[in-house]
């Protein structure tokens, strides 16, 4: 009899706590190498600021909606975006064909005195090696600032209604099992 009362009062305090919010668990995806991945308490809306394409199209956050949407801010000049790219490409790569894609915003001063788009691209896909990554710029980094980053390199999650889900300031290793679990993770948890 004690073991049913006791079963009973355990599922009376459950129904008690009411529906859970699919976001509410994201948290527990941050593990091992992606332990330093903060996610927010709830998704909060993206910065609205466009950026560009490779082709020097404006592009925003909202034109991505219906994927899960990794934004790596990154830099020509900055050693650990430039470590961590081929890990990115991985990723990348690994992903192909889910609702997923990865978006890596070069924010490398491109003026006459600087470099051209074309240098970070050859800087991207020729000293780096990248293939599934696609160059997109933000000179002068309006999106980058709207976006609260201060740190070279920030990678910010997106869902897939292209609302920040959470972000992680400085290097992270993508290609580790840990990045593909909390990426897989994010996209089964934020199915339609």
């Amino acid at each position: 009899m004690e073991k049913y009362l006791a079963v009973l009062i355990v599922a009376l305090a459950l129904v008690g706590c009411g529906p859970v919010d699919k976001f509410d668990d994201l948290s527990v995806l941050a593990t091992g190498q992606m332990r330093t991945f903060e996610f927010h308490a709830s998704p909060i809306p993206a910065a609205t600021e466009p950026f560009l394409s490779a082709e020097g199209q404006e592009v925003r956050i909202e034109d991505f909606q219906g994927k899960v949407l990794l934004v790596n801010i990154w830099a020509t000049w900055c050693a650990p975006c430039i470590r961590e790219m081929p890990q990115l490409d991985i990723l990348a790569q690994a992903m192909v064909g889910t609702n997923f894609a990865l978006v890596a915003i070069s924010t490398d001063r491109l003026v006459e005195d600087r470099l051209e788009r074309s240098d970070v691209e050859t800087f991207l896909y020729d000293e780096i090696g990248a293939t599934h990554i696609p160059l997109y710029t933000d000179w002068p980094i309006s999106f980058t600032l709207a976006s609260g980053v201060s740190v070279w390199p920030t990678t910010i999650l997106y869902d897939r209604q292209g609302r920040e889900l959470g972000r992680i300031n400085g290097p992270a290793d993508w290609d580790s099992e840990d990045a593909m679990r909390m990426i897989q993770g994010v996209i089964e948890a934020t199915q339609e």
